[in-house]
């Protein structure tokens, strides 16, 4: 059964793509660079959430095998492509080779491979797996409540922070510190859609409202004004769920951003392609600039506007090179593999 596509669904993709495109130039990116990671990472679990609606129900070993077929496998692919060129870039020895290797088998650990978008595929087949567990409790409460467990375990019961220093194999501890973010999505979903297709005037003016409350206070994140440090945290756990509160608020802007512009084919051919995009992100930010070095041009990125438009071409380019690529590499290794016949 092919995924239902839900436009806004897409177009929150395509978003959250650009944004992690455009966090991982760092410094370079000027004030982008924080705000982007207020939210990027929450958002795409977030979203995640919304689609374990679509999709036929299997039992949990079909579960496992789609799961490892759709994203574990891609993964690895992904990370041995990336790992193939970084050795022709950089000329690395058998030692540096091995190092590598290593991350890759204890499952792309986050902040730790070369390819730093691909920990997210990993943490997602793993947060897939907890999720099959949790969504047995049935009671939207108690999924709830096993979200925010998961999130108080790792936010206050493993040294170092998942947060701070992700350590676990295969991102474990990161998809307890995330993991509310994916149940948040999935148990609102069908109220949100059901809301944004409403073409009520009472729900045309109720996103009206929303909008401006929630790209209101997205603009004012983009130069670092919180306006919920006005709450006091009279405890650490208040001030945590404040912080979850900004990232929540960031996504609502999102959505609406999204909804309004969902008709826009480009972003929505963006959003269908992210977890490609995704594995692609290494390889084309090797490639573009290698390519332009060899024509005997060079790259001004200078300033958030030249990183900016870069960062869009990149989307584009990638689209139309890499991304085809990918996606027939991980056809033809799938067609060989048993457990993807499955």
């Amino acid at each position: 059964m092919k995924p239902q596509r839900i436009a806004w669904l897409d177009v929150a993709k395509a978003i959250g793509i650009y944004a992690i495109y455009l966090g991982h130039f760092g410094d370079a990116a000027g004030p982008a660079y924080k705000f982007v990671f207020q939210f990027h990472v929450p958002l795409f679990f977030f979203l995640a959430g919304c689609t374990e609606h679509f999709g036929k129900e299997n039992d949990w070993r079909a579960e496992i095998v789609k799961n490892m077929q759709r994203v574990l496998i891609p993964a690895y692919i992904f990370a041995l492509l990336s790992l193939g060129l970084h050795i022709i870039n950089a000329n690395a020895d058998l030692s540096e080779v091995k190092g590598w290797l290593r991350l890759i088998a204890q499952g792309l650990i986050r902040n730790n491979y070369l390819a730093a978008s691909l920990w997210f595929l990993t943490c997602l087949f793993v947060m897939k797996l907890l999720f099959m567990l949790i969504k047995r409790m049935r009671k939207w409460y108690l999924i709830l409540a096993a979200g925010a467990l998961l999130f108080l375990v790792a936010e206050y019961k493993i040294t170092p922070r998942p947060a701070e220093v992700p350590h676990w194999f295969y991102n474990l501890d990161s998809a307890f510190y995330y993991m509310h973010y994916y149940i948040s999505g999935f148990l609102v979903f069908p109220a949100v859609n059901k809301f944004l297709e409403n073409r009520t005037l009472r729900s045309r003016i109720g996103k009206w409202i929303l909008g401006c409350i929630t790209v209101g206070y997205t603009v004012l994140m983009y130069f670092q004004i919180n306006l919920l440090t006005v709450i006091p945290a009279a405890n650490k756990v208040l001030n945590s769920l404040l912080r979850l509160g900004k990232a929540y608020l960031i996504i609502g802007a999102i959505i609406i951003i999204s909804y309004c512009f969902q008709n826009m084919q480009p972003l929505n051919e963006i959003g269908q392609n992210t977890l490609y995009l995704c594995g692609g992100e290494y390889i084309i930010k090797i490639l573009v600039p290698s390519v332009i070095g060899l024509l005997g041009l060079s790259l001004n990125l200078d300033g958030l506007l030249y990183i900016s438009l870069y960062t869009g071409i990149l989307l584009w380019i990638s689209m139309r090179t890499v991304v085809p690529v990918l996606k027939e590499t991980v056809k033809i290794i799938c067609r060989e593999n048993p457990v993807c016949r499955e």
